[in-house]
């Protein structure tokens, strides 16, 4: 509200250092609405960067974070992402809900990078152990991205490291997933590995 440009330049001076390749902002933690215009110039610092913005969608089981909807429902991006089209938007989690442990948004996740395509999806910690034993939620993810043609617009996510094993476990849930449904070899490469390369603008 009242250092905007001074905050902003320190964030352009930030994502110019080496390593820094995008930014993530988490809504339901940092309690503000994703409708709130205020926050759009950071969008704008992003897309003129060519830096993506990784966004937190769905709620969060941790204490303090807001559950509402305009706080973790994707829908609430819409306009900014409609309104910043040189801004590219990774829905992280893909609006699952984890107090509830259901798929909370995804349709909405699936519709808004069908409908922009500057949009990208992540499907981290949806799958784990925790919160899909059986990885049903998982399957079910992996075959609606397939249906809808968004597999050139999906990449791969863990949300780890968590515990011991876990990076090795959600990888191997990931693939058994996209094994179940239907994906190629080919399709499997471009969520693990080649998506993720295209998106951040790095080298093989």
């Amino acid at each position: 509200d009242t250092d905007e440009a001074a905050e902003l330049a320190l964030l352009e001076d930030a994502l110019s250092k080496p390593g820094m390749i995008g930014v993530k902002l988490a809504h339901v933690h940092m309690h503000f609405r994703m409708d709130d215009p205020r926050f759009y110039s950071i969008y704008e610092v992003a897309g003129r960067m060519g830096k993506p913005l990784y966004l937190h969608t769905g709620n969060s089981p941790f204490v303090g974070t807001l559950e509402s909807a305009p706080y973790a429902d994707p829908a609430y991006l819409e306009e900014a992402i409609r309104t910043h089209p040189q801004a590219v938007f990774i829905l992280g989690h893909m609006g699952f809900d984890f107090i509830n442990r259901t798929l909370g948004d995804l349709e909405t996740c699936l519709t808004l990078a069908k409908r922009y395509p500057n949009v990208f999806l992540e499907p981290s910690a949806l799958g784990s152990n925790r919160s899909d034993p059986e990885g049903e939620k998982m399957r079910h993810v992996m075959k609606r991205v397939k249906e809808m043609g968004l597999i050139d617009r999906m990449i791969y996510g863990s949300d780890g490291p968590q515990f011991p094993g876990f990076l090795a476990d959600y990888a191997t849930r990931t693939r058994d997933a996209m094994k179940a449904a239907g994906y190629t070899a080919d399709e499997a490469q471009a969520v693990f590995k080649t998506n993720f390369e295209r998106l951040f603008g790095l080298n093989p």
